[in-house]
């Protein structure tokens, strides 16, 4: 009989658990602590918002909330949900999948909300509504200085940060903060947001000024109900970002990548028992390693994405390289015999 595959074995688990607490646990506590001033900040400058019309709700997304991050530095992020008026813009699909022009509706006027920042072309400008945005943010900032004394806002092109210090200049936390528009797509009301031009977590669309259609709030809803059967999924998925971390050759390979990995290993129906650590943990990293010798990942709720696009051939090939290591030697190496790369590990989200 041949013998039983290192990440088989019943004993593995407690390797990687231990693995797990040493370097993978999500700094619960510190991100604790900061949520308190967050949510007082945030439901500030939503009551403000929602005064002037131009936010209907907040939704809080990302890791920190996911339940999946790794990295000591904590940073949140909110999405500024707006659907007064959306029901003048009509989602124009552009050349890219998952990019759209927002469209004031044929027939429609544009109002006092419109006016500024709508293009040649009767369509919603991402930059001139970041723009605008900041622009009112930074009012309600100024306007409740004593709230907001430790806060500067930063403009990072079309995306908003927050920083947030503890009031000796000392960072404390950052805040992304996404403006969104929710419009009816087909049947169903989507989320567009103005956050990145450049990709959605992979190739480059075409034309300018496009909105990217957003599925934080699906995937959020993937994390609410993950391990409710108290499995091992963000154990894997905190595993991953870990020996990511730990790999130079490995840094083009984000955290959407990963999720992504795990999203669809999720969808086998496996066994997800924490017994079950070790197996899935590597049936991840070889669905990653499959992807990078086949050159495509696709994204989960919109396949025709190719999420390695944009990554020179040559890198992949050599994160596969890397990828093989991971799965048959460094993991190994690293759990049985308390590999010293695992001490000087650099936990970046």
């Amino acid at each position: 009989m041949a013998e039983q595959a290192w990440h088989y074995k019943p004993e593995i688990t407690t390797l990687l658990r231990e693995f797990h607490e040493n370097y993978a646990r999500q700094p619960t506590k510190e991100i604790d602590e900061a949520k308190q001033r967050h949510t007082l900040y945030t439901d500030q400058v939503a009551r403000e918002l929602r005064a002037q019309g131009k936010c209907s709700r907040i939704e809080y997304t990302g890791s920190s909330y996911e339940g999946v991050k790794v990295s000591n530095d904590i940073e949140f992020d909110i999405m500024v949900i707006q659907t007064a008026g959306s029901r003048q813009l009509t989602p124009i699909p552009a050349s890219s999948p998952g990019f759209y022009k927002l469209k004031l509706a044929d027939g429609e006027s544009a109002t006092d909300e419109f006016k500024d920042i709508i293009d040649g072309n009767r369509c919603l400008s991402p930059v001139k509504s970041v723009d605008s945005f900041f622009g009112t943010l930074q009012k309600i900032i100024d306007k409740h200085s004593d709230v907001f004394r430790d806060v500067k806002l930063i403009r990072h092109g079309p995306a908003v940060e927050m920083d947030v210090s503890r009031g000796n200049d000392a960072p404390w936390y950052s805040v992304d903060v996404v403006l969104a528009y929710e419009v009816e797509l087909g049947a169903r009301k989507r989320v567009f947001v103005a956050k990145q031009p450049t990709t959605i977590h992979g190739k480059t669309p075409q034309e300018k000024d496009t909105w990217r259609l957003s599925f934080s709030l699906e995937e959020k809803a993937l994390f609410d109900g993950m391990d409710s059967d108290k499995g091992c999924r963000r154990h894997v998925l905190r595993i991953l970002k870990v020996l990511r971390n730990g790999e130079v050759g490995l840094k083009k390979l984000t955290s959407y990548h990963l999720k992504t990995a795990l999203f669809y290993e999720m969808k086998e129906g496996r066994n997800w028992n924490q017994s079950e650590l070790g197996p899935r943990l590597i049936g991840v990293l070889r669905r990653l390693y499959r992807a990078m010798a086949q050159g495509r990942q696709p994204h989960y709720f919109v396949p025709q994405i190719n999420l390695l696009d944009g990554i020179a051939p040559k890198t992949i090939e050599n994160m596969k390289c890397r990828m093989e290591r991971v799965s048959n030697l460094y993991l190994e190496d690293c759990l049985n015999q308390k590999h010293a790369a695992c001490d000087v590990i650099e936990l970046n989200n």
